[in-house]
């Protein structure tokens, strides 16, 4: 990932309690803001930019697995409902 190649491991694990939707209060905008010594804004955009990187990821990697490029929604939206019957429920 681009964090590790540029050295920002540590910025990296402390944002990623906040791309967890399940997060519930583990760790909020101030505290990672803390931590980090920016601003709330800044942590903001921070969660953005890691968003938008890992749906790219995401598609890159659906994009392996299917036959035609117009496919590649339609796996992730089969993917997305597999997570939601699931419930969170990635363990045996």
């Amino acid at each position: 990932m681009e964090y590790a190649a540029q050295e920002k491991t540590a910025t990296f694990e402390t944002l990623k309690p906040l791309l967890d939707p399940n997060n519930q209060g583990a760790l909020s905008y101030e505290q990672a803001a803390s931590a980090l010594q920016v601003s709330v804004g800044s942590v903001k955009t921070l969660i953005h930019r890691l968003r938008k990187q890992y749906a790219s990821l995401l598609r890159e990697e659906v994009a392996r697995t299917v036959c035609e490029p117009r496919e590649i929604d339609e796996e992730i939206h089969c993917l997305c409902e597999a997570l939601i019957s699931a419930e969170g429920r990635l363990g045996p």
